[in-house]
C-alpha cells in the first residue's frame, strides 16, 4: 500500500514538473517578451548600396548602408524599381534608370516576392490534392470536384460521391507509368489556389527520388521528368505562379542549399544561400527589372544577398540583434529554469512538444533550490534527509519545477 501511495506520488510530481514546464515560460514571455523584428532589406538602383527598414523604439525607419536615416520620399527615390507605385504617383518617377526604360506594365510584371517559412515545409499534409485544367475555357482557373492521389497508382476521387473516377485515373497513370514514374509518390509540392495567375500542376517525387511534373490540360495529363542533379536531395519545393513566368518556384535541399528552378527547360540554378537553415530560418526573395535580393531570416539576425537578374552574386548583407532569449530577461529565464516544453512552434505547424534546454547555469541555481527544499521540507513537513533524496534529486534536474512539485504533493505519513 505504501509503495502505491509512493509510485503515485511521484506521478503526479512528473506530471506538475510537465506542466509547469510548458506553463510557467509561457507566461513569462507573455510579460516580459518584446515585439523584435526582422529588417527588411532592399538593394537601391541610384546609390548601388543596401537600405534597410526596420522598427526602433516603436518607429519606422529607413537607413542607408552607412546609418544615416532616410525619410520616406528619400527612400522611395532611391528604390525606384521597388517604389515605382510611389514615385508614379507623386510624378516623380524618373525615365530611366541605368539605361532601362521605365515602363508601369513591365515595373509591376517583374515585381517578384517569395516567401518560405520553416512550418510551411514542415506540416500535416493529407494526400489528396485538386488538379486544376491549366487551360480553361474561361478566364479563371476552376477548382476541380475531383481530387487526386498517388499511392499504388493514380486515382481520381469524386468529391461529391468519395468514388474513383476509373477513365480519367486510367488516363493519367498511363502517362505516368510512360514517363518512368515508380509508384507511390513520396511527396507532393504544388499551389492548391485558383488565386493565381495560371496553374502550374505539381512536381511529384516517387520512390526512386525522381522528380516528375505534372499537369493537367485540357483534360489530359503532361507528365515531365525533372533531371535533378545527384548531389541533390530534395527536401521541399515552392511553387509560385506569377505572371513573370521566370521560374516554376524554390527548391531547398536536405543540406539546406536553395535553387531556383528554371522554365527554361527546368534547368536548376543555384542561389547563394551560405548560413541558411530550413528548420529555423525564414527566406525572402525579391525581385525587379534588374536584381534579385535573397534574404535568409533567423531569430536574431539576417543575411541578405543581392543578385542580377542571372542570379550571380554582386553584394551581401549581414546585421544581428538581440533576441528575447539572449536579452536580459531571457537571461533570468535560462538561470531560475532549466528547460521549457511548448506544444507549439513557429517553425513546424505539428502539434507536439518542444523541449528546449536553457542553460547550465540553472544548476547552480538549482542547487540553492535544492537547500530551500531541505530546508522547507524539514520546517513544514518534519522530514529528515534520508527521506528527502529522491525530492531533492528532482528539484537539482527540474529546478523550479521540482520545487513546486515536492511541496505540493506532500508524502503520505
Amino acid at each position: 500500500m505504501k509503495k502505491s501511495a509512493r509510485i503515485s506520488r511521484y506521478i503526479l510530481i512528473l506530471l506538475i514538473i510537465f506542466i509547469s514546464a510548458i506553463i510557467i515560460p509561457k507566461y513569462y514571455w507573455l510579460m516580459f517578451a518584446k515585439n523584435v523584428k526582422a529588417p527588411m532589406v532592399y538593394y537601391s538602383s541610384i546609390k548601388k548600396q543596401f537600405l534597410v527598414t526596420k522598427i526602433e523604439n516603436k518607429k519606422y525607419v529607413r537607413e542607408d548602408a552607412e546609418g544615416h536615416v532616410l525619410t520616406r520620399k528619400q527612400f522611395e527615390r532611391l528604390t525606384p524599381l521597388f517604389s515605382f507605385r510611389q514615385l508614379i504617383f507623386r510624378d516623380e518617377m524618373p525615365d530611366t534608370v541605368d539605361g532601362m526604360p521605365m515602363d508601369y506594365k513591365q515595373l509591376k510584371r517583374n515585381y517578384i516576392y517569395l516567401s518560405l517559412r520553416p512550418d510551411d515545409i514542415y506540416y500535416y499534409n493529407i494526400d489528396l490534392y485538386p488538379l486544376i485544367e491549366a487551360r480553361p475555357d474561361g478566364p479563371e482557373l476552376q477548382i476541380p470536384n475531383e481530387f487526386f492521389r498517388i499511392k499504388n497508382k493514380f486515382e481520381f476521387i469524386d468529391c461529391e460521391t468519395n468514388k474513383i473516377l476509373p477513365k480519367l485515373s486510367a488516363r493519367f497513370n498511363r502517362a505516368l507509368i510512360k514517363a518512368g514514374f515508380t509508384f507511390p509518390a513520396v511527396k507532393y509540392f504544388g499551389n492548391p489556389t485558383n488565386m493565381k495567375p495560371f496553374d502550374d500542376g505539381y512536381f511529384v517525387l516517387d520512390s526512386k527520388g525522381k522528380l516528375f511534373h505534372l499537369m493537367r490540360i485540357h483534360n489530359r495529363p503532361y507528365v515531365k521528368e525533372v533531371s535533378i542533379p545527384d548531389d541533390i536531395k530534395i527536401e521541399y519545393i515552392l511553387v509560385k505562379e506569377l505572371e513573370l513566368k521566370e521560374f516554376h518556384g524554390l527548391l531547398v535541399s536536405k543540406d539546406n542549399r536553395l535553387f531556383i528552378i528554371s522554365r527554361d527547360h527546368y534547368k536548376i540554378i543555384p542561389l547563394p544561400s551560405k548560413g541558411y537553415d530550413r528548420k529555423t530560418m525564414k527566406v525572402k526573395i525579391m525581385g525587379n527589372l534588374k536584381y534579385r535580393i535573397i534574404s535568409l531570416v533567423a531569430k536574431d539576425s539576417i543575411i541578405a544577398y543581392v543578385t542580377d537578374r542571372q542570379y550571380n552574386l554582386i553584394d551581401t548583407y549581414k546585421s544581428k540583434w538581440t533576441s528575447n532569449i539572449k536579452s536580459p530577461a531571457g537571461k533570468v529565464l535560462s538561470v531560475v529554469t532549466p528547460f521549457s516544453l511548448k506544444t507549439t512552434s513557429k517553425n513546424s505547424e505539428f502539434i507536439d512538444f518542444y523541449f528546449s534546454f536553457h542553460s547550465w547555469y540553472a544548476i547552480i541555481f538549482n542547487l540553492l533550490l535544492v537547500a530551500l527544499t531541505v530546508y522547507l521540507l524539514k520546517k513544514y513537513q518534519g522530514r529528515e534527509i534520508k527521506s528527502q533524496l529522491i525530492d531533492l534529486l528532482v528539484v537539482l534536474v527540474t529546478g523550479v519545477y521540482g520545487l513546486l512539485a515536492v511541496l505540493l504533493i506532500r508524502e503520505e505519513s
